[in-house]
């Protein structure tokens, strides 16, 4: 959506008109002022880069050099007036006279549309389309351009004849950062005018949410995030201080998601009032000076061979926001877009986290209508982080790796979470809460269960979880071992950088646990199993003995009853 901008002789967004003139019948002559004498126009509050340029709507001559009224009234050097110009300027000061009885080049001509001009009760706005017609009657190159002064932001034009000027914006060196200037009329007598320069601004934020307590942390540059969690993202937009000078208004809000996001395609948009400040994530939205406007703003969306999805977020009628009446959308008036996405399966780990990045592209060209001419803002972005727990089942001796376990990870919820609560097997309760002034009431809930009993698997990656208060519970065990304690996990982010987005530090208790130093959005950890006490079993060798010892002394026995027999006998 970013268009280039050309290079027009029409531009410029802001300014104020001056305007001060007599028809011929009026001036005060013949004290005029001296043959010779030039002027000038002072620009103040404008953005470096630019050069004004003035031309010559009217000649004429002033009445003193203090009274600005303009006599002796003819075309200016730069007008080449036609009949498709009169008509033009009819359209917006009414009929002037009959053109067909009077040459359009005439200084008669000129002396009726000054009148015309001057006399009007609307001032400003015939003044604004009386700029946009007589533009399109111009011709050469301006009677003289500005020069700025040390701090870039004043700007002089010099060396102007008595007359009626039309001062043009010729060229903003940065279109994307920049705005042109709303055409300004201007009586050459010294005159500083003040120009609206500003240009709109837009800002990103993302929901932090503390699962431990259930509560929003509100908007903030950077979160992170459990897998299948909804994410709740905030634009706002804010308008130029010359918006009503616009007759058309366009506004695209252009999003960009990472792969790792799934947009739910659940877009609402609202204008707020400069009254009222922007709700905190949670608060209701219906109140007064807030109305939501959705239904005036098209969504599209598309994705590129990366999979990063795009959002485009527009005013859809032709007229941009200009389309909005109700409420009334004014300069202070702030654009303010809602969302979410999902985090998926595709999210990186740690990192440089799952970015979300936005762009705003605006008119900046309020003269005609500023039809095709559009600026875009800086980007700006947040950032959704998520962790890994790698953790590694070994045996205590041989520090080798065992297969045939399986493991759930809990995670503390506040109350109230989705989720059902896990209890312990052998006592039938839930797990006590962790340990922590910090801990709220909730319950242990299960994060995800990995079974590596029968696929010989011994590493056990739980992807995709946020920071908070895990539990790891074996749930079972490798034969001839013995099934641990369940670990208490305790998993904190540190962010920083120059933007403040940066992960610089993942702690993790308990001590045996590591954050790994390649990525600071993993942490690793071993699990230890002793094997068990062998024991004597029921028909073992111990049995066996006394069965053996046993049948000796039966058969003793018998020998000894039959040798007494014999020797009675």
């Amino acid at each position: 959506m970013k268009r280039k901008f050309k290079r027009i002789a029409s531009l410029v967004l802001a300014a104020v008109m001056v305007f001060a003139m007599a028809v011929p019948a009026m001036a005060t002559t013949p004290e005029t002022d001296a043959p010779g004498t030039t002027y000038s126009i002072t620009i103040t509050n404008a953005t470096k880069g630019h050069t004004y340029g003035a031309y010559q709507i009217f000649k004429g001559t002033m009445a003193s050099t203090t009274d600005i009224a303009l006599g002796d009234i003819e075309w200016g050097s730069n007008v080449a007036m036609t009949v498709a110009g009169i008509e033009a300027i009819e359209a917006v000061l009414g009929e002037l006279y009959d053109e067909d009885s009077k040459d359009p080049t005439s200084p008669e001509c000129a002396q009726a549309v000054a009148k015309a001009l001057a006399s009007t009760g609307n001032f400003d706005d015939k003044a604004k389309k009386f700029a946009d017609a007589i533009n399109g009657c111009l011709s050469g190159s301006a009677i003289a351009t500005s020069t700025p002064d040390v701090t870039g932001t004043i700007y002089t034009i010099s060396g102007l004849p008595s007359g009626y000027y039309l001062v043009k914006d010729e060229d903003p060196v940065d279109g994307e950062l920049d705005v042109y200037t709303r055409f300004m009329l201007e009586v050459a007598h010294n005159e500083t005018v003040k120009v609206k320069s500003d240009v709109p601004k837009v800002d990103k934020m993302v929901e932090e949410i503390n699962d431990s307590t259930g509560k929003s942390e509100g908007w903030q540059d950077v979160a992170d995030y459990d897998k299948n969690d909804k994410i709740q993202y905030q634009l706002t937009g804010t308008l130029p201080s010359n918006y009503a000078d616009y007759e058309k208004y366009s506004y695209v809000f252009t999003d960009t998601l990472t792969k790792g996001l799934t947009f739910n395609n659940d877009v609402e948009v609202y204008v707020v009032s400069k009254d009222i400040g922007i709700p905190a994530p949670g608060e209701p939205m219906d109140v007064t000076g807030i109305t939501k406007v959705t239904s005036h703003f098209g969504i599209s969306t598309s994705k590129n061979v990366d999979g990063e999805t795009t959002v485009m977020i527009s005013a859809n009628d032709d007229k941009g926001l200009k389309s909005i009446t109700a409420p009334e959308i004014t300069a202070g008036s702030v654009i303010v877009v809602r969302y979410t996405a999902t985090l998926n399966e595709n999210a990186v780990i740690g990192g440089t986290g799952n970015p979300n990045k936005v762009t705003l592209e605006y008119s900046n060209n309020p003269n005609a209508g500023g039809e095709g001419e559009t600026g875009t803002t800086p980007e700006e972005k947040v950032t959704v982080f998520t962790f890994e727990l790698d953790v590694d089942k070994v045996d205590r001796k041989d520090r080798q790796k065992l297969a045939g376990a399986a493991f759930n990870l809990l995670k503390w919820v506040a109350e109230g979470a989705d989720g059902e609560a896990v209890t312990d097997p052998k006592t039938k309760e839930p797990y006590p809460a962790p340990a922590g002034d910090a801990v709220t009431p909730g319950k242990w809930v299960s994060f995800e269960e990995i079974d590596h009993s029968t696929d010989g698997g011994s590493d056990f990656d739980f992807k995709e979880m946020d920071a908070g208060y895990y539990k790891l519970v074996e749930t079972k065990t490798p034969a001839g071992y013995n099934t641990i304690d369940p670990v208490d996990i305790t998993v904190a982010a540190t962010y920083g950088g120059d933007d403040g987005e940066t992960l610089t530090k993942l702690t993790v208790t308990p001590a045996t646990f590591t954050a790994n130093a390649s990525n600071a959005g993993i942490v690793e950890g071993q699990i230890e199993n002793n094997e068990g006490a062998t024991l004597p079993e029921t028909g073992g060798i111990g049995t066996t003995i006394f069965y053996v010892v046993g049948s000796v002394l039966v058969l003793g026995a018998v020998i000894l009853l039959v040798t007494k027999r014999r020797m009675k006998g």
